[in-house]
């Protein structure tokens, strides 16, 4: 009797162990597959961080370019602003002249004033 309780003790042991067995087998598969996951995520994030720099620098070139344009646009108009302004003092004074009875061009057309260049 001791032996059979023996016997059946060891089996019921033997059981277990398989069980525990199988289970560390299975979590080491399941960690396995966890790690390479991992691994894989990790290199995805490293990939992103890289072109999102990549991003960036573009972005810090585009806004560069902005700006360098905005420089110019800003020169442009300052300089047709000036530019119109001095037509309206020429053609002012065109007209004054013009207008003028002593004047000796109050005959002449526009485009025949001395002094004014066509532009």
């Amino acid at each position: 009797e001791e032996n059979q309780k023996n016997t059946a003790e060891v089996m019921d042991l033997a059981a277990s162990l398989r069980k525990t067995k199988q289970e560390l087998e299975r979590q080491e598969t399941v960690g396995s597959g966890l790690s390479a996951s991992f691994t894989a995520r990790a290199s995805a994030a490293g990939e992103l961080l890289k072109e999102n720099e990549e991003l960036r620098e573009q972005l810090r070139q585009v806004q560069a370019e902005k700006a360098e344009s905005l420089k110019e646009t800003t020169y442009l108009a300052a300089s047709l602003r000036e530019a119109r302004q001095e037509l309206q003092e020429r053609d002012v004074i065109a007209t004054r002249d013009t207008n003028s009875p002593a004047s000796p061009t109050s005959s002449l057309n526009t485009s025949q004033r001395p002094g004014l260049d066509v532009v």
